[in-house]
């Protein structure tokens, strides 16, 4: 439906609404997935010619049906919300990709605030919404003259372990409800239930515990499990869904 058209139907129900006595509405314009720009500029329009009704932007209409990582998303559909003058904004989290989506909202409705009073851009507000890049560099950076006197090897690009740990197995999972990472031990391959259950909040925690036990004794496994243990944390931190022995990326 073209813009024009929503703000003249909206309209005629806020008159029946207002001969019925009503006094305080919202209005939502409805944001269209499929139809994002002539939803924003149906509620830039309305708002112009209904300055004092506030404005209501559902933006999980497009989180939830848009396959792409939400934050993004919606930082960008907040920025539209604050150019049109939105004063509120709905948020879901119905499917696994949205989760986050209110945190994520509720940070960037702050940003489009405070660039406002600034009248600046949403950038340098002392909050961001940057998870998974940074702004700036400051990684070392590899500097090849190192290899002139050393000796250089190129590792495989599959390595697996060749013997398993006298000790037993581990078996690794999240557990989100609590925010935790949990490495389950077995004492063989053919357990059926663990033998030891360690829980921990980050990756460190958990296999200083798993030394600290001697529940492993293998050079080769405590790397793995490391790597593992690392690939829970940043699932767990970001959402991203982790299995293990399967890359996060």
């Amino acid at each position: 439906r073209k813009a024009e058209d929503r703000i003249s139907f909206l309209e005629e129900i806020m008159e029946k609404a207002a001969r019925l006595g009503m006094k305080r509405v919202m209005a939502d314009l409805i944001l269209e997935p499929s139809n994002v720009l002539e939803s924003m500029v149906a509620f830039r329009d309305f708002a112009f010619r209904n300055p004092d009704v506030p404005l209501f932007v559902g933006v999980s209409n497009v989180t939830e049906l848009f396959d792409a990582d939400s934050v993004g998303v919606n930082a960008l559909l907040a920025l539209l919300s604050s150019e049109v003058n939105a004063s509120m904004l709905l948020a879901t989290e119905k499917s696994s990709k949205a989760k986050g989506t209110v945190r994520e909202e509720a940070v960037a409705a702050k940003m489009m605030f405070l660039a406002k009073r600034r009248g600046s851009v949403p950038k340098d507000l002392g909050i961001d919404l940057l998870i998974l890049k940074d702004k700036r560099k400051h990684e070392e950076e590899y500097d090849k003259t190192l290899e002139e006197d050393a000796h250089v090897t190129m590792a495989k690009e599959e390595a697996e372990l060749s013997t398993l740990d006298r000790q037993g197995i581990f078996r690794i999972i999240v557990d989100r409800n609590a925010e935790n990472i949990v490495a389950l031990h077995f004492t063989s391959a053919e357990a059926d239930k663990p033998s030891n259950i360690i829980k921990g909040k980050t990756a460190e925690t958990v296999y200083a515990k798993i030394v600290e036990t001697g529940l492993i004794t293998r050079l080769d496994h405590a790397a793995y499990l490391g790597n593992e243990l690392a690939k829970a944390e940043i699932g767990l931190k970001t959402g991203k869904e982790y299995i293990q022995d399967h890359e996060l990326f």
